[in-house]
């Protein structure tokens, strides 16, 4: 029981010290880091992870996409993404861990029907 609860003690003092240096416990990756879309009918899905300080990956399922500029790209709770005008815009992507800005560069381009 005492190499137990030693071994408790030394974790959390290890914990409480990396994590006081400034290093992340955990990062948030989203991809792709930037978007650009030319076409209405282009829905580029983002993806998102959530990788410890030792760069494996943590299973997530509380990541909340958000869009600052809906009039311009509005992103679905999977992180499917829809024009609706041209312009830049930015999707906020969230954990309880950390938060991700990817930047959305929407160029509509009419294609001509023959």
């Amino acid at each position: 029981m005492k190499r137990v609860f030693l071994g408790t003690i030394v974790a959390i003092a290890s914990l409480a010290l990396f994590s006081g240096c400034g290093r992340d416990l955990f990062k948030l990756n989203v991809t792709p880091e930037t978007v650009k879309i030319t076409r209405p009918d282009d829905h580029p899905v983002l993806s998102a992870r959530i990788v410890d300080f030792e760069g494996q990956e943590v299973r997530i399922d509380d990541v909340t996409f958000e869009s600052k500029d809906p009039g311009i790209v509005e992103v679905s709770d999977s992180g499917r993404l829809s024009a609706r005008a041209s312009g830049d815009a930015t999707i906020i992507a969230r954990t309880q861990y950390d938060e991700v800005e990817v930047k959305v560069e929407v160029r509509l381009v009419s294609v001509a029907t023959p």
